[in-house]
């Protein structure tokens, strides 16, 4: 299909910075069996590996839909447009097999941004409950403007108070593990109602 210009950056776009808790963000799986046994999005198809939940790519629903999860940038693709950029950049439009493919095999799961925020997320490192919380920031790709990022902050903790490589090690893949867990708490399937945002939000 001809790739959707509606999802690039675009002259007179800015950045997204209003309140985001109406709306939804949505990611892509590389299959389509992405239900485990108990109901929920399996973990590995929430992120995998699981050290990837510290800087999670997603992109926010509305004029992103649903679809261009299938979107699949090639090696070429990846060199070319795999990269922030400003919002407003003016993006040469990718050329379908030489940039990008439609992956059926793929499919998504979707996020509601309030209850993501809502939630309280912790995890245990020597006896000690580490409190963390979401941070969602607009970060443009020159492939799709609607790409966010979300990592996280403490609020009770400085993992550079961690001195030993190996224990720090230990406590990202500890706190990454609660966090995509939670993550798989709260993740649909399928399509859901979400919310469009407004114009004058990004232009």
């Amino acid at each position: 299909m001809p790739y959707p210009i509606e999802i690039l950056p675009q002259t007179g776009y800015k950045l997204i910075v209003c309140n985001l808790l109406p709306f939804h963000l949505t990611r892509y799986t590389n299959t389509k069996d992405i239900i485990d046994e108990t109901g929920l999005i399996s973990s590995a198809s929430i992120v995998s590996p699981k050290e990837g939940i510290m800087d999670l790519s997603l992109s926010l629903l509305g004029v992103f839909k649903y679809e261009h999860n299938l979107i699949t940038l090639t090696y070429d693709g990846k060199l070319d447009y795999n990269h922030m950029c400003a919002p407003d950049l003016t993006v040469k439009i990718p050329e379908e097999t030489k940039h990008y493919i439609i992956n059926h095999d793929r499919s998504w799961w979707s996020l509601s941004i309030q209850l993501l925020m809502e939630q309280e997320y912790d995890c245990l490192y020597k006896d000690k409950k580490i409190k963390f919380i979401p941070i969602i920031i607009h970060t443009p790709m020159m492939w799709n403007y609607w790409h966010f990022s979300l990592t996280w902050e403490f609020s009770n903790f400085d993992i550079e108070t961690i001195e030993s490589v190996t224990q720090k090690k230990k406590f990202k893949e500890i706190m990454a593990s609660s966090a995509r867990s939670a993550i798989q708490q709260y993740a649909k399937s399928g399509e859901i109602s979400f919310t469009i945002i407004d114009e004058n939000e990004y232009k």
